[in-house]
């Protein structure tokens, strides 16, 4: 996704998809949706897609990572008894019977097809899927632009109500006292979830009680009631990656008593341990 100096600029919005970009948005379901929020995906094979992970040989890793989420499977055995998986691994088939057979599957099943070449040219490992980036999306269905919402892993859903926390952030940055903030969601043991707002106060700010409700009254006014925190606290830090995100997971999974390894991919650590073992939220 990217500009394209073709078509208008709207605000809030990425202008287009980049040629070679399949790019959609799906529900948890995998349709496409349009004008609402929906999974990022891309549907085939991308320019600057990258092919494996360092020191993951079976690709393990890197399945799970981006085609975890909507996994499709061609049964081995439904393929073998159309050609043998001998003959695709060792090229026993000429290469117009090859183009012949991937011809006719596209008349009948373009996944089928594509599921073939995958196949025939990765020693026939048949698992694949869609490439799932991992980011919540909207698609503006009248300008063709793009809503990033924010990351899919750290979704908010209380009760019943699913959301990103960019959709938070949007609103936060509008306050000048706030230099930034972290929106997570806590869990109890029977499973219910309320979220938390994590601020950072700017230089020479204080975190008050009006600020709190000033706050609480724009996210309802903006979004819903249901979008409004359950608690809205102070914080000295927000832990980011080295490649500048802010880490939602990480402090997440603090809050809930667990331990995070890997601190190294963090450019300030130390803020991690600003959110273990809070007063506020002990009991919940």
């Amino acid at each position: 996704m990217g500009q394209n100096v073709t078509i208008p600029v709207y605000k809030g919005e990425i202008q287009a998809r980049n040629l070679g970009m399949a790019v959609e948005a799906w529900d948890d379901e995998g349709k496409p949706v349009w004008g609402e929020s929906g999974e990022l995906v891309c549907t085939k094979p991308m320019p600057c897609q990258p092919t494996h992970f360092w020191n993951d040989e079976n690709g393990i890793k890197y399945r799970k990572a981006y085609f975890s989420k909507f996994p499709v499977y061609l049964q081995q055995i439904s393929l073998s008894k159309i050609i043998p998986k001998d003959a695709i691994n060792t090229n026993g088939l000429s290469i117009s019977s090859l183009v012949s057979f991937t011809n006719f599957l596209y008349t009948r099943s373009a996944l089928l097809a594509d599921l073939f070449c995958f196949s025939l040219f990765c020693g026939g490992d048949t698992h694949t899927g869609v490439w799932s980036h991992g980011d919540y999306c909207k698609i503006n269905p009248k300008t063709g632009g793009i809503v990033m919402l924010g990351r899919s892993d750290g979704t908010l859903n209380p009760s019943g109500v699913r959301f990103g926390s960019s959709e938070i952030y949007n609103i936060v940055e509008a306050f000048e006292e706030v230099s930034d903030s972290l929106c997570v969601p806590q869990y109890s043991k029977d499973g219910e979830e309320r979220v938390i707002l994590f601020l950072k106060m700017a230089t020479n700010r204080v975190f008050s009680l009006d600020l709190v409700q000033r706050m609480r009254e724009a996210i309802r006014a903006a979004l819903s009631a249901r979008h409004v925190p359950s608690l809205i606290l102070e914080t000295e830090g927000i832990p980011y990656t080295i490649n500048g995100k802010k880490v939602e997971v990480a402090v997440k999974q603090i809050i809930a008593g667990k331990e995070v390894e890997q601190r190294g991919t963090f450019s300030n650590p130390e803020t991690l341990d600003l959110y273990r073992d809070i007063p506020e939220l002990r009991g919940f």
